[in-house]
């Protein structure tokens, strides 16, 4: 019998524990964009610190090694549980905003087989934009450049108005323009 992807484990260990997630990082870049090399999975995850520490402990529970870095004032990425054997996964603690946005507007797609979660394109675009480091930005090109190509439904509107909301506008304009810049402004209050 074949072994689940770690994706897969993931998800499902993040569901029988009744934590809402969605996929982010290379593997939902890799549905909505142009595929690239990963070496972990990433979710974000919406969760109490208590409930997201309660989690570590399952994982543990598992046989996974795992750690928690909690995040420090003005830390860009917030709370971190890595999980590290048997496979490399980093799940974020969602903060409120856009984080927590994601997560609720999340979507299913069937990947390798099964159901799970997945940000949507424009949201990711978001997150990417925010990172503000280059391949971050062109793995948010390429999921422009794809889904412009393969017609698929990337809302151009939706996510101008998404970026007005969360302070990335210039970002995005920059984007739809093919404009790059290495020092891509990260809207204050998010770092």
């Amino acid at each position: 019998m074949q072994e689940e992807h770690p994706l897969i484990q993931v998800a499902r260990v993040l569901e029988n524990a009744n934590l809402p997630y969605c996929l982010i990082g290379g593997y939902a870049v890799a549905v909505y964009g142009e595929p690239r090399a990963t070496y972990d999975v990433d979710f974000l995850v919406g969760c109490s610190r208590e409930d997201f520490k309660k989690f570590l402990e399952r994982c543990k529970g598992l046989g996974w090694s795992a750690e928690l870095r909690g995040a420090d004032p003005g830390d860009p990425v917030g709370d971190v549980l890595r999980v590290y054997r048997p496979f490399a996964a980093d799940f974020l603690r969602a903060r409120p905003g856009l984080e927590e946005s994601c997560i609720e507007c999340a979507e299913q797609v069937v990947l390798f087989d099964q159901k799970v979660y997945i940000v949507r394109p424009e949201y990711l675009i978001l997150l990417l934009l925010r990172a503000g480091d280059p391949r971050s930005f062109y793995d948010a090109l390429g999921i422009l450049r794809v889904q412009e190509l393969s017609r698929k439904r990337l809302d151009k509107e939706e996510l101008r108005c998404l970026a007005r909301d969360y302070g990335l506008e210039r970002n995005v304009e920059l984007l739809l323009r093919g404009e790059f810049r290495w020092n891509l402004r990260r809207p204050p209050g998010l770092f």
